[in-house]
């Protein structure tokens, strides 16, 4: 459910309920985070649901959104959820360059920026470094 807010800005008591089974376009599910102003929390789950159902283009376009300058201007008091969006898109580009993504030195240099972006938000946050250590597996074993 996404709460519905009124005119300034509080949750009203109502809310706009979406069925997990039935997800619309994730297009069409940003519209409403961004109409409602969601808490990014709810992004993220509707983020790893797309990717439960195997939705990834879906999935990789409410992870671009997520980590978007204009997300993080919105909800620049929420670093929480912004670094779990920043790991999330970091370890999905991690899985593609995993796959012999025919971009991987594209992909290497993506990655390595995601992490710059969350570590410049809090470097104190250990699961950044999760995927600074992936990312260097992988670039060690390109180098091979």
């Amino acid at each position: 459910d996404i709460p519905i807010r009124d005119e300034h800005g509080a949750e009203s008591n109502e809310a706009i309920e979406i069925p997990l089974n039935a997800l619309p376009t994730a297009e069409n599910i940003l519209g409403v985070l961004q109409a409602e102003r969601a808490d990014l929390s709810k992004w993220l789950q509707f983020a790893f649901e797309y990717f439960h159902q195997e939705r990834y283009e879906d999935f990789e376009q409410m992870l671009v959104a997520g980590v978007s300058d204009e997300v993080a201007e919105h909800y620049r008091d929420d670093t929480k959820h912004q670094i779990s969006f920043l790991n999330a898109y970091a370890a999905y580009k991690i899985s593609l360059i995993q796959q012999q993504h025919p971009e991987k030195s594209k992909l290497v240099g993506e990655v390595q920026e995601i992490i710059k972006k969350a570590l410049s938000i809090d470097s104190t946050v250990d699961s950044i470094y999760v995927n600074d250590g992936l990312l260097a597996i992988e670039l060690d074993d390109l180098e091979k």
